[in-house]
């Protein structure tokens, strides 16, 4: 009997330890998942941080773009007043050339007049002179 209760024993011994064994590959097996997991978290972190700054770089590119659009836009109404502000000067010098031709057409008017005067005057002089000296 007491070698009987020595096997039962040593049995008993035995499955307490395969059953150890057990827990210890189960724990083995968990610690290998939990450690596949932790790479794919941390490969997922990796992966998401390089998209925020893909992100961050697209949007300070972006951001760049508005900024140049934002100067041509500027740059295009101060032409565009340019232009304005030069078609009103040209349209003020037309104004003054157009005033200009006016007086020296007056100008000439007059002087072809002054001279038609010069012409009557001579004209009316030996006339003057013809008469004196037929008297």
């Amino acid at each position: 009997k007491g070698l009987q209760d020595r096997v039962s024993q040593l049995e008993a011994e035995l499955k307490d330890r395969e059953a150890s064994v057990q827990l210890a590959q189960l724990d083995e097996q968990r610690l290998h998942a939990e450690t596949r997991r932790a790479e794919e978290l941390d490969q997922a972190r990796r992966s998401l941080q390089d998209r925020v700054s893909q992100l961050e770089v697209e949007m300070k590119d972006k951001e760049a773009l508005a900024q140049l659009a934002q100067h041509d836009e500027q740059r295009m109404h101060a032409e565009a007043r340019g232009t304005e502000e030069l078609e009103q000067a040209r349209k003020g010098l037309q104004d003054k050339v157009s005033q200009l031709e006016a007086k020296l057409q007056a100008s000439e008017a007059s002087v072809h007049l002054a001279q038609n005067d010069e012409q009557q005057l001579q004209t009316n002089g030996r006339h003057i002179e013809e008469l004196e000296q037929a008297r």
